[in-house]
C-alpha cells in the first residue's frame, strides 16, 4: 500500500512539473522578451527612465551638457528658453542631436533640434489617432497625437511635433508625454521653435557694494569746559 502511494506521489510530482513547463513555454511564446531581442527606447521612454533621478547617467551614444554653449556650438545658433520650461537635463546625441528634457505645468517633454534636414527625430510612425499640419511662424508644422479621452489599450496620449527651418537650416522635434492636444501641442512647439536664436537676455551689472559712512573725527574741546 505505501509502494502505491509513493507511486501515485511521484506520478504527481512528474504531472506538476510538465505543467509548469507548458506554462513556461506559453509564457514565451505570449511576450517574454529573448535575449536576443533588440530593444529601442522612444522618447517616452527616456521620459520615464532614470534621468530625473540621475541627469549624468547617459547611454555611450549621449554627451551630458554642462554649459548651453557646449549645444549652441554644435547647432551654430543660439537657445534661449523659456523660463516656465523647467530643464531637467541637456544632452548631446549621437554628436547630432542636442536633446533637451523639461517638465511645463507638470507635463513632462523631450525636444531635439539638429543642424541640416532630419526627418522624424522620434522615431515614432504609428500609434497616433491625429495627423495634422499647421502653421507656425510661417513653418509647415506636423502634429501627432492621441487624446487622453481617446486612450485605450496600450495607446497613451501622447503627442509629437516635428517641422524643419530651411531659413536657419534646422529641424526640430518636440514629444508631450501626457495629456497632448492639439492646442498644447502648437503652444509648446511655438515656444520650443523660438528658443533658437533668440538673444540671451542681457546680464544686469553687479551692484557695488555701497561705501560705508566714514566716522566723524570728534571735536576738541566740549562744549562746557572752562576757560
Amino acid at each position: 500500500m505505501k509502494k502505491l502511494w509513493l507511486l501515485l506521489c511521484c506520478l504527481l510530482f512528474v504531472f506538476a512539473a510538465a505543467a509548469c513547463a507548458a506554462d513556461v513555454e506559453e509564457g514565451e511564446q505570449l511576450g517574454v522578451v529573448p535575449d536576443d531581442y533588440e530593444w529601442e527606447a522612444t522618447p517616452a521612454d527616456l521620459l520615464e527612465g532614470e534621468a530625473v533621478v540621475d541627469p549624468h547617467d547617459t547611454a555611450e551614444n549621449e554627451q551630458f551638457v554642462e554649459e548651453v554653449s557646449e549645444a549652441e556650438a554644435l547647432l551654430g545658433t543660439t537657445i534661449v528658453l523659456p523660463q516656465e520650461f523647467e530643464v531637467s537635463r541637456m544632452l548631446i546625441v549621437d554628436g547630432t542631436y542636442v536633446q533637451v528634457e523639461f517638465v511645463l505645468a507638470g507635463v513632462d517633454y523631450l525636444g531635439r533640434w539638429a543642424s541640416g534636414l532630419h526627418e522624424n527625430m522620434s522615431g515614432m510612425t504609428d500609434g497616433f489617432l491625429h495627423d495634422e499640419n499647421v502653421e507656425i511662424n510661417g513653418l509647415s508644422v506636423r502634429l501627432r497625437w492621441t487624446e487622453s479621452s481617446e486612450a485605450v489599450g496600450f495607446t497613451s496620449s501622447l503627442g509629437v511635433v516635428d517641422t524643419y527651418d530651411a531659413a536657419r537650416n534646422i529641424s526640430f522635434m518636440l514629444v508631450q508625454n501626457e495629456e497632448a492636444t492639439q492646442d498644447s501641442l502648437t503652444a509648446v512647439a511655438e515656444d520650443f521653435i523660438n528658443a533658437i536664436g533668440a538673444e540671451h537676455p542681457a546680464e544686469e551689472p553687479a551692484e557695488e557694494p555701497a561705501e560705508e559712512p566714514s566716522a566723524e573725527p570728534a571735536a576738541e574741546g566740549g562744549a562746557g569746559d572752562a576757560e
